[in-house]
């Protein structure tokens, strides 16, 4: 699920404060991991089918993140980092069609 949170207070300690917004975007996934054990770069890809969609509006400029049945490719590269914390570096990309 994706949260559009007006008051952001996300705490990495309270995963919760990540869902107190209202659901914008739900989706089934899958996902596939690729570790490198050699160098401990990986790449993670999830497919997510949207399966519900609420529009919203940020300043004067209305906005939907999808519509129901689209694909959409959520990838993430990254580093692990052994010992931690912290315990990775990760960035990544939306792709919709």
């Amino acid at each position: 699920m994706i949260y559009l949170d007006t008051t952001p207070n996300g705490d990495f300690d309270d995963p919760d404060t990540f869902r107190d917004g209202s659901p914008v975007l739900t989706a089934d996934l899958r996902h596939q991991v690729i570790v490198d054990t050699i160098t401990s770069a990986f790449t993670a890809t999830f497919t997510l089918t949207v399966t519900s969609v609420e529009g919203f509006e940020i300043g004067s400029q209305y906005t939907r993140l999808g519509r129901v049945g689209q694909k959409l490719r959520l990838t993430f590269f990254g580093h692990l980092n052994s010992p931690g914390p912290p315990s990775g570096y990760i960035s990544g990309m939306m792709i919709g069609s």
